[in-house]
């Protein structure tokens, strides 16, 4: 079953994967497999840098419909159809 899922990510990471929002259609069930439908429709560096070795880069924070999916189940989170899937690079500093 295909699932409709947006995809949305802000600042230098919108510029490396050369869009903001994206809707997708993921034949899969999970986080990573939402990402990876993702990544064949953005600049292949966002994918390298967001799944370095197939594991989750420690420099962004992934939500599902606002959660951190750390709280859920990593990258093995479900999704569902209409859920947004947010990636983002935390800003540090004071």
């Amino acid at each position: 079953m295909k699932r409709k899922i947006r995809f949305k990510t802000v600042g230098h990471l919108a510029d490396m994967a050369g869009v903001k929002e994206l809707d997708v259609m993921v034949e899969g069930s999970t986080v990573k497999d939402f990402l990876l439908e993702v990544f064949k429709h953005v600049d292949e560096s966002f994918g390298r840098f967001i799944l370095p070795s197939g594991k989750l880069s420690d420099v962004v924070t992934v939500l599902k419909n606002g959660k951190n999916i750390y709280l859920l189940d990593g990258l093995e989170t479900k999704i569902e159809d209409g859920d947004v899937i947010s990636v983002m690079h935390p800003s540090i500093g004071g």
